[in-house]
């Protein structure tokens, strides 16, 4: 038998018991930590095992909240290690830097690529009716993987990306219609965004440092633009 026919045979059985059994495995660990709060502190090889599951495109149906420091925590553990995780990691995080106009660009490209992995993308632009029901096509997808193809898709995007992340949450994965009101802004640094008081709350401790830094660079730049339009 030919190379050809093994791999179209291995295509027609599905992946492995044990594909099925990490599979499983991830998912259990996406459900009791949806927001991936406790990444940071589970053992590398399963961490290595999440990332090939939802950035491979192996996960359900459900949304997740991949956060920027985690796509770059990715990234950069890419990066060292010199293994993909999962099919065209290299080729993938190589465009991903080519793409980046700024580091502030990048920032926004890192967040686009976490919601749509982790699903929230494609729900911000599915709307339900009262019942429940989903108005339109189904997506037809259970899981993004990441592939070139969404990351050449950010020049479209990056116009528009500040009207998406106005509605999804810097806490958890819930996320809003683009027809829905936007979610509530942190008033300390006008950029993180909370479906709720509770989801504030809860995402404080993480985002305190951020959140003064940001006001810290605010003063900087305001006390500079004065200086420049004061008298002399």
């Amino acid at each position: 038998m030919g190379k050809k026919n093994r791999r179209r045979d291995k295509a027609l059985r599905g992946p492995s018991a044990a594909a099925k059994t990490q599979i499983v495995y991830a998912k259990t660990v996406e459900e009791n930590d949806p927001s991936y709060k406790r990444f940071q502190e589970i053992p590398k090889e399963i961490a290595s095992m999440l990332v090939k599951h939802r950035f491979g495109g192996t996960g359900d149906s459900v949304s997740v909240k991949i956060t920027v420091a985690l796509v770059r925590e990715i990234r950069e553990a890419r990066a060292r290690s010199g293994c993909d995780a999962f099919e065209g990691e290299k080729e993938i995080w190589d465009a991903r830097n080519a793409m980046a106009l700024d580091d502030s660009d990048g920032l926004a490209l890192d967040e686009y690529i976490g919601a749509v992995v982790g699903l929230q993308f494609i729900q911000i632009l599915m709307k339900y009716d009262k019942d429940g029901k989903l108005i339109g096509k189904e997506p037809g997808v259970e899981c993004y993987p990441l592939t070139l193809e969404i990351v050449n898709l950010w020049p479209r995007v990056r116009p528009h990306w500040k009207r998406f992340r106005r509605r999804l949450c810097h806490n958890c994965p819930a996320c809003a219609h683009l027809t829905e009101p936007r979610f509530m802004v942190c008033s300390g640094c006008g950029v993180a965004r909370y479906c709720s008081e509770k989801c504030q709350r809860e995402h404080w401790p993480r985002h305190q440092k951020d959140c003064l830094t940001c006001q810290w660079l605010e003063k900087l730049k305001s006390a500079s633009e004065k200086a420049k339009d004061a008298p002399r």
